[in-house]
């Protein structure tokens, strides 16, 4: 490799049978691809190789820096050498961004534009921390290599859901004015495929366009033992490996007392197979040679655990689904319930194939004609692979580690690239980034990851850049790159901004938000007269008139005469026909422009397409299974949607004519369909082309919705009006006048002087109109706004014959009452902050702490907690408020379409908030009145000075809050509570209506049943298959145990709390996500004195042997063997491992204790309430089971007091399916209570609910 310490000049060299030839190949590829290739633009086209970049704060750089540049053009070539770009030029280099720094030595590059080449298959590492830009870059890989049309296949695995945003075009305003400023217009890219797993394509939400799956027999007893945590070489993995090689090869097997001999399936079996075998094969039932039941129990578990997962079939999904040339798939694995495994396991197994399948291709191009090569071929392939970290961690293996190492090892000769994209370097395997040669390094954050890019940079870094605070400050969206093909210096690099959306931008509040909200067009109708006329109407019918326009169109073919084509059929137009006949079409195909040039997509055969029309049908296609020429799977809307965007592309004034949507929609659904309508929409718009389709009459009225929204112009001819003559007489006259252009009216002088400035310029916001000029010129702009949204109405007017001072004034006073809702949301602000203040200062006066020990002053402390619950639920709503009526002016602003439009939105606005309005004024001011009461009818009483927590106000309080009934109990001679009667007779069980100690609710009703919603099951398409018809709140018991434990260096005596589920007998903390509890303590209250202290010994992080245990518990090696014997018997002990004959013992998995729950906060904090009306659950648990139950725990801990406090929960009821089902909700934290949720149905009878 030579290093160039001095500018590059290539010399052309001429070479025409070599350029002709490259330009059919280019030509051949441009057959399969609907893009022109960026090459091919560059020629035709007028290129500026340099981008004027905001040069603020950009760094200088003293070291010098002679890159590769290309001698016509001065753009700077990367990851290609010099020969190579002489032979090639611009055909396969991929437009990144352009130079970000200023070389201080020799020529300033700064805004040169940066390509990279494409034929090299690279390994490519970006990384930078979480919003660096690191995914945004990886996405303009996947657009450039799209874009090129130089025949490669691209491969997105996409673990965070973001690259389904490639189909759709970049929606933000900044960055298309930075695209602008590139001289780029942004565009999506339709030949982009997501493609889910399996079990993870629920939800409906069309962001996917198919599933994809792995074929068993692609997976290696590696990949299994992987996936299931276990070791190759012990007896799991042996089981592994014996059953693939006989399920390949074939066994002997015994059913029902009869042998068998099943015949080997090689490569294409299922998970069920493998089952089958473990479960009759000879051998591995063999009570000599074979495996016992525990390790084939095992495993028959964990594979049907695998056959769940939805990614695993017999046939799996072909690879030439997943690559082909110019077309990139998005394997999305974003589903939480894969996991990173599942992941790792996808991707190494479509890396594997990939480069199996490429060394196949290349053997094949070497023996014979490229043309030849039999269908098993793929294209050269780029696996882009975001969360590099999280596929290929450091210092642990994972299912994709070695595919994807061998891949990078090997990939070079058979064409194989990758590029990774990591947040996190540093965890990054550094097997796989010693391989790398092309690094893009973004902003980072820790010192590790910033010694990791370093020590991967595969050129020299400047000393500048080697600075953690230089990488630090780098910018979102800049790039340090370094390529050790061209052995050059590392150098700024600041990337070009997106052609297509970017998912991966952080989740805002729609009001922070810079998109554009989309608002279509109201599509024209038209329908058929009894006379055999078609009438068009457009919009939507004001007041119950019929705003038609005077246009006919001849519905029979002899009625037509032949000429121009419709005037509302312009080029950029959808129509939308809906018949119940084929037929029906060809009048209206007769009446269009005589030699229009069309592509027509038929579920007829195209030669038994009814003729009739003066079209000139240039390609027909099938829409067919039937393989052949011309023929397009109806599952294969990709091909639809390219197919015509190459005709369109090839001459303007075309038109697409599909026929057989229904057909479409019965083999894909309507969520693919409607989106080929979009995109075959957008393609009209871009291209100047026309797209006609028929709809027919017998779909579902809601299909039919779906679709026409899709349409400028919708004819029906299924449906008949009264005669034209007569409607024409329904018509108000419209007045004339003129915007400018001609006539005797001109309204700009009329209007121009009762206008303010600031008007016009709100005007020309919403409608995103420029704002500079003068007064006259913004009204010259926005009156001519709305006159091109209906061009065929009379000059001067506006929808429903309105003149233009009419709907200015209309428009005006509409925002005047916007501007008085917002005024009068500022003065509920006003009052709420009076209230507030008003609260403080009562509060000031209301409570007094001093030590330990709480005052009471107000007699009313329950209302007055009531009211501070009041208020800040008026303060959310009056927030609410004020946020949505910020995000409805966000929304206005470049958002509408017209005039009538704003109106129409903030009239719906205004009624929508202005009912909320009046009841957040009321509910502030009763609570102002009810403050004031307050203040005047209330005064502090008189209270005693605190003394301490042994005082008798003190011990009046705990009693309260305790329970009166329940006393303080004598200890014991060994400190141990020897309770004279059961503690079950001494607990206190309220009523409705008392007072109790509890916790009290911090959601509402309205919260849970948004939490019950969530547990709903649904359907995949039609929504939701139950419903949740009520929801009835309660309390829970809980006991709470006061106890005394020994802490600290010197042991003093401490207390705490312990509290147990009364219900289910387990001890529980308090959580953000609810109730923890512990597992199985109802069965270890049960145990034996000696088994306690055997249990006790035992940990649940590593296993114990005997010995140890032994010496833990104080007893004899005799005694624990006796003790573990029982245990294991009672499912509480299980063993871990035996290594060398000495047995390790933990307890078992169904066990779960919670450490010293007495020592820590538990987060419950109950408090005594007033007036509770819910029900009031009485415990089930027998209270004298408590004491064992905490001397399970510790035998060191005493017993000082036990009392029954109660939690609060709501149960959902949610009915479907025939039968109705319960559900528990956390009343604290809003979180479904699993636990409880298993006696849903019991504590439903309990609180008195109909279980039918």
């Amino acid at each position: 490799m030579i290093s160039h310490q001095y500018p590059i000049t290539i010399l052309p060299e001429r070479d025409p049978d070599g350029l002709k030839m490259d330009r059919e190949t280019e030509k051949k590829v441009q057959m399969k691809s609907p893009r022109k290739s960026i090459w091919e633009e560059s020629e035709s086209t007028e290129v500026s190789w340099k981008v004027d970049l905001d040069d603020e704060n950009v760094p200088g750089v003293m070291t010098p820096f002679f890159p590769l540049r290309d001698d016509r053009d001065g753009y700077i070539v990367m990851g290609r050498s010099a020969s190579a770009h002489r032979k090639w030029r611009r055909k396969g280099l991929l437009e990144l961004g352009a130079v970000g720094e200023h070389q201080k030595g020799g020529e300033d590059l700064f805004g040169r534009k940066v390509l990279l080449d494409a034929a090299f298959p690279h390994i490519i590492f970006i990384c930078g921390k979480r919003g660096s830009g690191k995914s945004y870059t990886l996405g303009i890989f996947a657009e450039e290599l799209m874009r090129s049309a130089i025949g490669v296949g691209v491969i997105i695995v996409d673990p965070i859901g973001i690259f389904w945003s490639l189909r759709n075009k970049n929606r933000s305003r900044k960055e298309k004015e930075i695209l602008r400023k590139w001289g780029l217009q942004p565009h999506s890219f339709p030949e982009v495929k997501v493609l889910v797993p399996e079990g993870s394509m629920g939800g409906g939400s069309g962001n996917y366009d198919g599933v994809f799956s792995i074929s068993v027999g692609d997976m290696h007893a590696e990949d299994w033992c992987q996936v299931f945590d276990v070791d190759r070489f012990r007896t799991q993995g042996l089981l592994i490996g014996t059953v693939i090689e006989e399920v390949r090869n074939g066994y002997e097997s015994m059913k029902e007392g009869r042998i068998s001999r099943i015949k080997g399936k090689g490569a294409r079996y299922s998970i069920e197979d493998m089952v089958s075998c473990i479960e009759t094969s000879m051998t591995i039932n063999s009570r000599t040679g074979g495996f016992t039941p525990q390790t084939r129990r095992s495993m028959i578990a964990r594979f049907n655990a695998a056959n769940g997962w939805g990614i695993f079939s017999m046939d799996g999904t072909p690879l030439k689904e997943i690559t082909s040339p110019n077309r990139a798939t998005v394997l999305d694995v974003s589903d939480p319930r894969l996991g990173d495994e599942k992941r790792s396991l996808i991707t190494g197994i479509i890396a594997r194939k990939v480069l199996s399948a490429r060394i196949h291709t290349v053997r094949k191009e070497e023996m014979e004609d490229y043309d030849e090569v039999d269908e098993d071929t793929i294209p050269v392939t780029w696996l882009l692979i975001d969360e590099a970290h999280i596929i290929l961690p450091h210092g642990r293996q994972t299912p994709a580690t070695e595919a994807l190492v061998e891949y990078a090892k090997q990939g070079r000769r058979p064409g194989c690239a990758l590029v990774l994209a990591t947040q996190r370097p540093a965890s990054t395997s550094d097997e796989i980034l010693s391989q790398v040669d092309i690094l893009l390094g973004h902003n980072l954050a820790l010192e590790d990851d910033m010694n990791a890019m370093r020590r991967r940079v595969p050129a020299k870094l400047p000393s500048e850049f080697s600075n953690s605070d230089f990488i630090r400050a780098i910018p979102v969206g800049t790039a340090i790159m370094a390529d050790q093909r061209t052995q050059q210096r590392s150098f700024l690099l600041r990337m070009r901004p997106r052609f297509s959306h970017h998912g991966g931008s952080s989740a805002m509040p729609r009001a922070f938000s810079d998109r554009t909200k989309k608002r279509k067009k109201p599509p024209v109708s038209a329908r058929a007269s009894d006379g055999g006329v078609l009438t068009e109407t457009p919009g939507k019918l004001q007041s119950g008139e019929e705003a038609t326009i005077d246009r006919q169109v001849a519905a029979a073919a002899g009625a037509v005469d032949d000429g121009d084509m419709p005037e509302y059929v312009r080029e950029g137009t959808s129509v939308m026909i809906i018949d119940q006949a084929l037929e029906s079409m060809v009048p209206f195909l007769g009446r269009l422009k005589e030699g229009t040039e069309a592509a027509l997509f038929s579920r007829l055969p195209p030669d038994q397409y009814p003729s009739g029309s003066s079209l000139e049908i240039k390609k027909r296609f099938w829409l067919s299974s039937t393989p052949g020429e011309g023929n397009i799977s109806p599952t294969s809307l990709q091909d639809i949607s390219m197919e015509s965007e190459v005709f369109l592309s090839e001459k303007e004034g075309r038109m697409i004519i599909l026929d057989g949507l229904d057909y479409l929609l019965a083999n894909n659904g309507m969520a693919p369909v409607k989106k080929l309508m979009e995109v075959l929409h957008e393609k009209v718009i871009v291209k100047h082309g026309i797209l006609v389709f028929r709809c027919d009459s017998g779909l579902e009225p809601s299909v039919r919705e779906v679709l026409r929204s899709e349409a400028n112009i919708v004819i029906d001819t299924t449906d008949s009006m009264v005669d034209a003559s007569v409607k024409e007489k329904k018509m108000e006259e419209i007045p004339a006048g003129s915007f400018g252009q001609g006539g005797d009216i001109d309204v700009f002088s009329d209007l121009e002087g009762a206008l303010k400035r600031e008007d016009l310029e709100w005007m020309c916001d919403v409608l995103n109109l420029p704002v500079d000029g003068s007064d006259r010129e913004l009204l010259e702009r926005i009156v001519e706004h709305e006159s091109s949204i209906s061009p065929e109405r009379e000059p001067g007017t506006f929808p429903a014959g309105k003149s233009a001072r009419d709907l200015l004034e209309s428009a005006l006073e509409a925002r005047e009452e916007n501007e008085k809702l917002k005024r009068t949301i500022m003065d509920l602000e006003s009052k709420l902050r009076e209230l507030e203040s008003g609260e403080k200062r009562g509060k000031g006066r209301k409570r007094k702490k001093k030590g330990r020990g709480m005052i009471l002053e107000w007699e009313d402390e329950g209302k007055r907690q009531d009211s501070d619950k009041r208020i800040e639920d008026i303060a959310a709503e009056v927030r609410m408020l004020k946020e949505r009526a910020l995000r409805e002016e966000q929304d206005l602003m470049g958002g509408a379409h017209s005039l009538r439009e704003i109106m129409e939105k903030m009239e719906e606005d205004r009624r929508s908030s202005i009912d909320k309005i009046d009841a957040v004024s009321m509910k502030i001011k009763d609570e102002l009145e009810r403050f004031e009461r307050h203040l005047t009818d209330r005064s502090p009483r008189e209270t005693d000075e605190h003394k301490g927590p042994g005082s008798e106000k003190d011990r009046g309080k705990q009693e309260k809050l305790r329970g009166k009934e329940t006393p303080r109990l004598p200890p014991s001679r060994d400190g141990k509570v020897e309770p004279t009667t059961p503690l079950s007779k001494r607990k206190r069980v309220l009523k409705k209506g008392e007072e109790a100690v509890a916790v009290a609710p911090r959601i509402g009703s309205r919260a849970a049943m948004e939490a019950a919603k969530k547990n709903v099951r649904r359907y995949l398409f039609k929504g939701p298959k139950e419903h949740v018809t009520d929801l009835t709140p309660f309390f829970l018991p809980l006991y709470r145990v006061l106890v005394g434990y020994r802490s600290g260096i010197f042991r003093g005596m401490k207390e705490g709390d312990i509290y147990i589920d009364a219900t289910l007998g387990e001890v529980v903390t308090g959580s953000r996500n609810g109730l923890n509890r512990s597992k199985g303590l109802v069965k270890l209250a049960k145990l034996t004195d000696m088994e306690c202290r055997v249990f006790r010994a035992l940990s649940f992080r590593k296993g114990k042997d005997d010995m140890e245990i032994s010496k833990r518990s104080s007893l004899s090696l005799k005694e624990v063997r006796r003790a573990l014997t029982s245990l294991r018997k009672k499912g509480i002990s299980d063993i871990s491992s035996s290594e060398g004959g000495v047995k390790l013992h933990v307890p078992d998995s169904s066990i779960r204790i919670i450490s010293r729950p007495w020592s820590r906060d538990s987060d419950i904090h109950p408090d005594l309430m007033e007036n509770i009306e819910e029900p009031l659950l009485e415990p089930t648990l027998d209270g004298s089971l408590v004491e064992k139950m905490i001397h399970v725990l510790s035998d060191e801990v005493k017993i000082h007091q036990m009392d029954v406090v109660f939690y609060p929960f709501y149960m959902a009821r949610i009915t479907g399916e025939g039968r109705n089902r319960f559900i528990i909700i956390d009343g604290f934290s809003g979180k479904i209570d699993r636990d409880l949720s298993t006696v849903s149905r019991e504590l439903a009878g309990r609180i008195g609910l109909d279980l039918d």
